[in-house]
């Protein structure tokens, strides 16, 4: 699917890991977090776009981290960050 290319990761992975169909796990993602549908969206936007460009807010990525514990669903803590490194603070 072309939109799903555009998708910023972490947070399509993370979407993916709920994915019921027909879509990558958005609104399922939406009814555990208590989040709009759109918000969740979002997430996988770049920022010039409204989206948080990828990354999930702490708050929701801790329910997402203890619903897919409960889940059993292979899915790490640092899956929800981007493997990027630290720019040196001066």
């Amino acid at each position: 699917m072309q939109q799903e290319k555009r998708h910023l990761e972490p947070a399509r992975s993370i979407l993916k890991a709920f994915e019921r169909e027909p879509d990558i796990g958005i609104d399922e993602v939406a009814e555990i977090t208590g989040r709009d549908r759109t918000r969740v969206l979002r997430w996988m936007y770049p920022k010039d776009k409204g989206g948080t460009g990828g990354t999930i807010p702490s708050s929701s990525a801790q329910e997402l981290y203890r619903e897919a514990a409960q889940r059993k669903l292979p899915l790490k803590a640092d899956d929800f960050f981007l493997d990027a490194p630290l720019e040196d603070a001066e």
